[in-house]
C-alpha cells in the first residue's frame, strides 16, 4: 500500500516523498509516507485521492487529521500512516529526524 501512495502523491506532484519503515519499532503502523504539499487546493486533492484509492483496495480510514487549510495532514490507514505537511511545518517537525534510525526505503 505505501508504494501505491508514493505513486499517487508523485502524480499530485507532491514534494519530498519518502517512505520510512518503522515495522516492528512502533505499535502503531509499519510505514510512515511522508510528502511536502505545496496549498490547500493540492491537499484537498490528494487526500480525496488516497481515499478513493482505499476504497477498492477495501482500505478502512481509521483517522483523518487536519484539513486542506492545516499545515500537517496525517491519513491513517492502519499499517500505513501519511503525513503531508506544508515545507515549514516538515522542517520544523522533522519526522525524518525523529526517525533517523530508521532505514528510508527507495520509491
Amino acid at each position: 500500500m505505501a508504494n501505491k501512495v508514493v505513486e499517487v502523491l508523485d502524480d499530485l506532484k507532491a514534494e519530498s516523498i519518502k517512505i520510512l519503515s518503522v515495522e516492528g519499532k512502533t505499535p502503531m503502523c509499519d510505514y510512515f509516507v511522508i510528502a511536502t504539499v505545496l496549498s490547500p487546493p493540492q491537499a484537498k486533492a490528494i487526500v480525496d485521492e488516497l481515499l478513493e484509492m482505499a476504497k477498492p483496495m477495501k482500505l478502512s480510514i481509521r483517522k483523518v487529521e487536519g484539513s486542506q487549510t492545516s499545515r500537517w495532514i496525517l491519513l491513517d490507514f492502519g499499517d500505513v500512516i501519511i503525513h503531508l505537511f506544508y515545507r515549514d511545518e516538515r522542517m520544523y517537525y522533522d519526522l525524518e529526524g525523529l526517525w533517523k534510525n530508521f532505514s528510508s526505503l527507495p520509491q
